[in-house]
């Protein structure tokens, strides 16, 4: 299994790690999003992350501010690479994957295999 980790470069915003085997996943500012992003920039709805056997779609979800990777406004689905730089209102993350056999423990914002977001581990 893989792992999508977003490190947060944008303290006090949490990291996020996202489950691959999970379906899409959304990202935003409401409490009911599948991963909650504690930034009133933010849009409820976000943007959604597809992660699949070769890699991690984004698509944004006409948020009001825009999902920015790698400098540049989505206007389409675009796949994310390790080390792109994701900009989600004021929350900027790094891209990286981890796969199961990875010491890298889940933490917070992980989502559960029902798409539920849990508490971080560590």
């Amino acid at each position: 299994m893989i792992w999508a980790q977003l490190t947060s470069r944008t303290p006090p915003i949490p990291d996020l790690m996202i489950r691959s085997d999970c379906g899409p996943v959304v990202l935003g500012r409401r409490e009911t999003a599948d991963v909650f992003v504690p930034d009133s920039c933010v849009s409820r709805q976000h943007c959604q992350l597809e992660l699949a056997s070769d890699g991690v779609v984004i698509r944004d979800l006409q948020s009001t501010n825009g999902t920015i990777v790698n400098g540049n406004v989505l206007t389409s689905e675009h796949p994310l690479r390790v080390g792109d730089s994701l900009m989600l209102g004021n929350a900027e993350y790094e891209v990286a994957f981890v796969t199961e056999n990875d010491e890298s423990p889940p933490s917070v914002g992980t989502i559960d295999e029902h798409g539920n977001s849990v508490p971080g581990r560590g």
